[in-house]
């Protein structure tokens, strides 16, 4: 995903996280924001906040993100019955190298 795709996704969970509960419609291409009810319209710095928040959020969380592009390149289960059947544990070896390239911060 490029930066301009990012920032529109980003855009679009933000307008979702506040418009909760309200019926709207938002078109992404247009970038225009359609209310359905008699809900108040968000403000621009209440979208923003949103859109701050959920980046925070995505960043937060990059190292799972890491680790799992890294984990559906082992082949896990032949790993493990291979670690089974011989008496191994190259899968456990594996999990743990990953989980200290990409560990989770402390504030997690």
């Amino acid at each position: 995903m490029n930066e301009e795709q990012k920032n529109t996704y980003f855009k679009e969970l933000a307008i979702a996280r506040v418009m909760q509960g309200r019926q709207y419609a938002y078109s992404t291409t247009k970038d225009e924001l359609e209310i359905l009810d008699d809900s108040p319209a968000p403000t621009d710095e209440e979208i923003q906040k949103a859109v701050n928040d959920i980046k925070n959020e995505w960043e937060k969380f990059s190292y799972a993100r890491k680790r799992s592009k890294e984990y559906n390149r082992l082949n896990q289960f032949e790993m493990l019955y291979d670690d089974m059947a011989n008496g191994t544990n190259h899968w456990i070896t594996a999990i743990n190298e990953i989980k200290a390239k990409y560990p989770k911060p402390n504030n997690l």
